[in-house]
């Protein structure tokens, strides 16, 4: 019963965390940080389990990282399109 209470009090101090994020950031970046989880994923296995990652993995977290990057990117930070693309 104890475990039952101590996963509900977490999970609503998770909700909570959740919805202040929301609020601050907004849903759209709030939803990318979920991208991050094979990345800190990874970082945890490196740090405190001695894990060495293979390449795959290290591109793999290259590619989520500049894809988040992408995606956060402001339209006056993006590059003009040419005339006559859009």
């Amino acid at each position: 019963m104890k475990d039952e209470t101590s996963t509900q009090e977490f999970g609503l101090l998770f909700k909570r965390f959740l919805d202040d994020i929301v609020n601050r950031v907004g849903a759209g970046i709030a939803a990318l940080s979920s991208y991050f989880v094979p990345v800190v994923t990874l970082a945890m296995a490196v740090v405190f389990l001695g894990e060495r990652p293979q390449p795959l993995q290290l591109a793999g977290g290259l590619v989520i990282l500049a894809g988040v990057r992408i995606a956060t990117l402001r339209p006056s930070e993006a590059a003009p399109l040419p005339e006559g693309a859009a």
